[in-house]
């Protein structure tokens, strides 16, 4: 059966469309039109939402276009993704607390005309776009091909014309995607959509009734037709699709099948799709249609290949040589499945969807070396795991200086900000004498006044910890210090405190680290500032080597030398497949020795010969230096293979001490 899971609301920002107001006609070439549509967007959450311009960090925004005609819902048209560059801060959602510039306030709206979101050079792939993360490439290519129809909404002339359409339902729909906004776990409600009817050559858009907000527009079709069944499909650790349905009594048994299936923000997306039915009864009619990807997109709009059998019928992707030309189900995107069959719905088994994308691997574990042990310098021992997961590749790292780290302090004592440190808005943080924790100064922001903002942002290196001290003076409940890390608020404090101290890490990479102090539209208090002082960094300088860069399919261990003398030597082992990695696992920390060769046959370093190495050679008995669990000190003849003349020497040893 179909299988869904909810979604709790989670505190954050929480983009949504809030009014699709207008369109655009730009005109016909080639028997196409195009088209694009104004989107207003909401915040609907607790926190502000990031939209600055050239960055990382601001919404993009789809637009697409549906058709239902004789009981067929289909996607007809779509555009490039419009790359959002200001907010405006008006009200249509509620009570807006905001500014104009870089952040859409607390129930503060930003209208997009559909004039801008047809604006060319503003317009972006859709590839460089992970919906389910929200991240994207800012710097994009802009729309190739006719200079009419480029980037925006393309659809066939024959697919509007009222009079080669009669009875047919048509909806517009935006699509909102940004990182702060995913991050927050708030990317299931950033579609809206709105009825629209065509009227004749040149089939201008007249908008109907209002737009339906928070939901995609393949609700549509459950909302004019309730017999329509629409299920959603939650990928771990991904996104959603919408599973929607209908089945239509022919007579005599037999049954019309209409699916749509709709992919709201999957990275994984979708390249499979099969209907099991629990009769045995073998479909037949089988169709299928997508939308055209269109002025440079990757995508190679090859229709899908469907195969029936008894009690099946499945559709799926084409192979391309390049996984992303594939013309998977992506995000923001629907395609469209029919079929006839002798089963109806008392007969439907299940509907599956297969990813198109594979996740992330499981992480292996390190079995050896897993601490605490010491191994000797210039001998050849292997690195052993326990395979994650079949049918992928393992990175494997060693490090010699494990636990070696350093501490960074700032306590912004010279009269301006120290290098590395960049600032805005309407007016840039400075270094002051007027309040400190520690020393004579303390960075500070700029003197803004009302609906102002002023920031200050470092770029840093993880992994490491990260601690500062801060101190507000300002209105309480609505002149806030933020601090931000990668566009997540970690801080939003407001009103008068003492110095209180903020402690927190980022992981492996390079992150934005950004201060800002925000004020509302009325009113000033206290000293009207918030301040930072004695930021301080612990990071890791812990150097990692490859051991391999890439072992084999299914290994579970490498050979391995170590080198240099010390105690601070760690291993670790990641897990690759496609684009996706796993976590990397690290054993714990062990010695290097200097390295006579151990006793021979002392499996265990016990200083002789006994049992438990008898034990230990027979349990790798048969394994090679290529194999897990090859245990390099049971390879008494350094044939790299433990056999019969292992077990012959060190049964020549046993009950003998070592030297």
């Amino acid at each position: 059966m179909l299988w869904c899971m909810a979604v709790a609301a989670i505190a954050g920002p929480d983009v949504i469309v809030g009014d699709l107001p207008n369109t655009s006609n730009y005109g016909s070439s080639g028997g196409q039109r195009a088209y694009s549509v104004g989107t207003t967007s909401c915040n609907i959450g607790d926190f502000e939402l990031l939209w600055i311009s050239g960055t990382v960090n601001h919404p993009v925004i789809g637009q697409n276009m549906y058709r239902l005609k004789n009981g067929r819902f289909q996607m007809v048209g779509q555009s490039w993704l419009k790359h959002a560059f200001a907010a405006v801060n008006n009200g249509i959602c509620g009570t807006c607390d905001g500014n104009l510039g870089d952040r859409l306030g607390l129930g503060c709206s930003d209208p997009y005309g559909s004039s801008l979101n047809g604006s060319q050079s503003r317009l972006g792939p859709k590839y460089q776009v992970n919906a389910y993360t929200g991240a994207f490439i800012p710097a994009h290519p802009t729309p190739s091909g006719n200079a009419t129809l480029a980037g925006r909404i393309i659809v066939e002339e024959s697919d509007i014309d009222p009079a080669q359409n009669a009875g047919a339902t048509y909806w517009i729909e935006g699509h909102y995607i940004t990182p702060d906004d995913a991050a927050a776990g708030n990317g299931y409600n950033n579609a809206s959509y709105r009825r629209i009817t065509f009227g004749s050559s040149p089939f201008n858009i007249t908008l109907q009734d209002s737009t339906v907000r928070e939901q995609p527009a393949i609700m549509a079709w459950q909302a004019v037709d309730p017999a329509v069944v629409i299920s959603s499909v939650d990928f771990p650790s991904d996104g959603r699709c919408y599973v929607a349905y209908k089945a239509t009594s022919l007579g005599g048994g037999n049954w019309h099948w209409e699916m749509a299936i709709h992919n709201l923000n999957s990275h994984l997306g979708v390249g499979k799709v099969t209907v099991n039915f629990d009769n045995g009864a073998t479909p037949s009619n089988v169709g299928f249609s997508d939308v055209l990807y269109h002025s440079g997109e990757i995508q190679d709009n090859v229709d899908w290949t469907s195969t029936a059998s008894a009690g099946q019928v499945y559709w799926q992707v084409v192979p391309n040589a390049d996984p992303n030309a594939a013309n998977a189900l992506r995000w923001s995107t629907t395609y469209s499945y029919w079929f006839d069959a002798a089963a109806g719905p008392a007969n439907l088994d299940s509907i599956n969807l297969k990813p198109f994308r594979t996740g992330p691997p499981a992480a292996p574990t390190i079995t050896f070396p897993t601490g605490g042990e010491m191994l000797p310098a210039n001998q050849t021992t292997n690195v052993t795991w326990n395979a994650g997961e079949p049918n992928v590749t393992y990175q494997v790292q060693y490090s010699a200086n494990a636990n070696d780290s350093s501490m960074t302090n700032e306590g912004f004592e010279s009269a301006s900000l120290p290098g590395g440190f960049t600032t805005g808005g309407n007016a840039n943080w400075i270094t002051t004498t007027q309040s400190s924790h520690s020393g004579a100064r303390s960075a500070v922001n700029g003197n803004i006044g009302d609906n102002q903002l002023s920031w200050m942002e470092l770029e840093v290196t993880g992994p490491s910890n990260i601690s500062f001290w801060y101190r507000t003076s300002t209105e309480s409940g609505f002149d806030f210090l933020n601090f931000y890390v990668d566009a997540v608020q970690d801080l939003h404090v407001a009103g008068s405190s003492g110095w209180v101290q903020y402690n927190g890490s980022v992981s492996a990479g390079t992150h934005t680290l950004r201060w800002e102090y925000d004020k509302d539209f009325s009113v000033s208090s206290g000293e009207d500032n918030v301040y930072i002082d004695d930021l301080e960094f612990t990071a890791s300088n812990v150097i990692w080597t490859d051991i391999i860069a890439e072992t084999a399919v299914d290994a579970t261990s490498t050979p391995w030398t170590p080198t240099v003398v010390g105690n601070d030597y760690q291993v670790r082992v990641r897990a690759l497949r496609d684009s996706h990695v796993s976590d990397w696992s690290t054993s714990g920390t062990f010695e290097v020795v200097e390295g006579a060769t151990p006793c021979p046959g002392d499996l265990d370093d016990s200083g002789g010969i006994d049992l438990a190495d008898l034990a230990g050679l027979l349990a790798a008995f048969g394994l090679c230096d290529t194999d897990g669990g090859f245990n390099a000190l049971a390879d008494l003849d350094n044939s790299g293979c433990i056999d019969l003349a292992d077990l012959a020497g060190l049964l020549a040893l046993f009950g003998t001490p070592c030297p």
